[in-house]
């Protein structure tokens, strides 16, 4: 038999064709598009990715300009605080860590890195829990331990409360997005037991709609708020007479007040006021605040009232302090950082100008994840802390 003949023949004269009719890809050009019969060829800018023209720093200074005369800035209503008091210590959320400080000279105790920091309360007995994107931490003051809990599913309009009595246990409001996903209030038992993601043990579906405002009293009653009802329901979840609303404007907080039976309620003219909530609802009596409300926060056992407002343009803030009676203590000027004259100066202007009201002492903390100021009832500044 000749050479290349047969089967196997065939094949290698196949394969010598085929590599031979390769093309060579690195050498070829790219074949031009093929065009319409009359159709113009596209210019080669035609071809290049769309560019966005950067803002001019003309346009940026007259955004500027516009932006630090705007007053109207939203209040925070969803709680999802970056400062908070436990026993002793403060603790502060900053952009990549939890940072705590106790002493009289509220020295570093704890500094824990945290990806994706989102809220920080103090629960029950004093120790303060934050909340990341991958899990949750627990610091002890008590004995300065940390542990590491499974995540809660914190969706976006989701807050993160404590528990009123129980140190094991924590709450999400969901704000629901109409009648398809209506309000809700869930609990969580704080199970270290439980890995990836912590379930809640039970789901309180909401029925008063119209509105995100969820309040507690200082006995952890929940409050629902609505245009002309509130519901209630007692620390553990268990459904109690609703209350029937008068017309009134609408709330923004509800807050706990010294009396187990009252609420501090501020609503969106800019009013403070005290209101009895058991066994039925009445308004008392009220203060105007000087500025349009931004923050607000109780402790000291409803002894200490705290409000940050925006006090004119720049825009300018001021921390309002008021007593159980609402007789006030204190304004104070607060730092404020310049709009940017870019989409996001709101975020940029608010984000340091939360209020945290320590639950058993006279210590208020106003500031966010660059920012920490501590104050006592009267106003006067105890402490400052900047990072950025």
């Amino acid at each position: 038999m000749r050479p290349g003949s047969g089967f196997a023949g065939v094949l290698s004269l196949w394969l010598l064709g085929c590599k031979q009719a390769q093309p060579d890809l690195e050498q070829q050009p790219l074949p031009a598009p093929v065009l319409a019969p009359g159709a113009a060829r596209p210019s080669p800018s035609a071809l290049e990715p769309r560019r966005v023209a950067p803002i001019s720093s003309a346009a940026q200074a007259t955004a500027r300009e516009v932006q630090a005369r705007k007053l109207q800035l939203a209040p925070v209503r969803l709680r999802q605080a970056r400062l908070a008091f436990g026993d002793g210590v403060v603790g502060q959320l900053t952009a990549t860590e939890l940072v705590v400080r106790g002493g009289p000279e509220f020295e570093v105790v704890l500094r824990r890195s945290l990806e994706g920091p989102r809220a920080l309360v103090s629960l029950a007995d004093g120790s303060l829990l934050a909340a990341g994107a991958r899990g949750l931490l627990v610091f002890a003051p008590s004995n300065k331990q940390v542990r590491t809990l499974a995540r809660p599913v914190l969706l976006p309009g989701s807050s993160l409360l404590a528990d009123a009595i129980r140190s094991d246990r924590v709450w999400v409001f969901d704000e629901g997005g109409g009648s398809a996903t209506p309000a809700s209030l869930s609990s969580l038992e704080l199970d270290p037991s439980v890995q990836g993601i912590l379930l809640p043990s039970q789901r309180l579906e909401l029925e008063a709609a119209g509105s995100d405002v969820l309040g507690t009293t200082r006995e952890g009653v929940w409050i629902h708020w609505s245009d002309r009802k509130a519901e209630r329901f007692g620390p553990g979840g268990a459904r109690l007479p609703a209350l029937r609303l008068p017309d009134m404007p609408r709330l923004i907080w509800a807050l706990p007040a010294r009396r187990l039976d009252q609420c501090f309620l501020v609503d969106e003219s800019g009013r403070l006021s005290r209101a009895i909530v058991s066994p039925s609802f009445r308004q008392l009596a009220g203060i105007q605040l000087s500025g349009q409300p931004l923050a607000a926060d109780v402790g000291d056992e409803g002894r200490l009232v705290a409000v940050v407002v925006v006090a004119g343009a720049g825009p300018r803030f001021e921390l309002q302090l008021f007593d159980s009676e609402l007789s006030q203590l204190a304004r104070v000027p607060l730092p404020a950082e310049a709009p940017t004259g870019l989409e996001d100066w709101v975020r940029v202007v608010t984000e340091n100008q939360g209020v945290s009201v320590a639950a058993r002492q006279p210590r208020v903390a106003v500031g966010g994840p660059a920012r920490l100021l501590i104050f006592d009832a009267l106003g006067k500044q105890v402490f400052s802390s900047i990072s950025r």
